[in-house]
């Protein structure tokens, strides 16, 4: 039996799950999407941060499936004045009409699964190739720095475009772990219209902002999206 949550020291993954009303498995993979901070013991158990349990908590209070990949990325492109006429028009209306009624906190909620973000550990001497390969996005973005965030170290954050994890951690030479300081993104149903991209739009920037563990970085991302939903009401 587990022991009763020790707030100085942190969650163990199954307190963290139950208090999100999620299994450890989800608990997992919102720490390697930079959802929840957590560390690794020396035997390798995940002590996660409770602050950002907390915070993912209050952040995560929509039930219901999300949208699908193709309407995720249709949606962020349309409010940042983007074209989305690829999506079905029965869908598209829909999704219009939907994004003048819910606030920013429900929309990426419901724009989650436009991809997956895992976590690594990198060799210094190989940063400045996982810079070049991926398209700067989060904290990585100087669309952050417009916003007013500003981070006192390189990050490495972004999305590799038409590669696969294992093409990625191959040729990158990078290896998983939850508690990794770059977060590689994983686009699902990407639009051919970032197939090519050299820097990811700035709807897509604030929504991976707002789902950071850092309530600063989050908040950011939310008041921006809140503002372009203001422009679409």
């Amino acid at each position: 039996m587990e022991g009763r949550c020790d707030i100085s020291s942190g969650y163990t993954a199954s307190q963290a799950a139950r208090l999100l009303g999620v299994g450890r498995h989800e608990v997992a993979r919102l720490v390697r999407a930079g959802a929840l901070r957590a560390r690794k013991t020396d035997s390798g158990n995940l002590v996660v941060d409770p602050g950002s349990v907390h915070a993912h908590g209050a952040l995560s209070p929509f039930r219901g499936r999300p949208w699908s990949p193709q309407t995720a990325w249709a949606a962020l492109l349309a409010l940042g004045g983007d074209d989305a006429s690829w999506l079905e028009y029965h869908k598209r209306r829909r999704l219009f009409l939907k994004l003048r009624e819910i606030g920013a906190e429900e929309l990426v909620w419901l724009a989650r699964n436009r991809m997956e973000a895992r976590r690594y550990l990198v060799s210094p001497s190989f940063e400045d190739d996982v810079r070049e390969a991926l398209v700067a996005s989060g904290m990585a973005s100087p669309f952050a720095s417009r916003l007013g965030l500003a981070s006192t170290a390189p990050v490495l954050d972004g999305y590799a475009l038409g590669r696969t994890p294992e093409e990625v951690e191959r040729g990158l030479f990078l290896v998983e772990d939850a508690s990794g300081p770059c977060t590689v993104r994983f686009a699902k149903g990407l639009p051919g219209s970032l197939a090519d991209a050299a820097e990811m739009p700035e709807p897509v920037v604030a929504a991976d902002l707002a789902m950071s563990a850092d309530a600063r970085e989050r908040r950011c991302g939310l008041d921006y999206l809140e503002g372009l939903l203001d422009g679409m009401r």
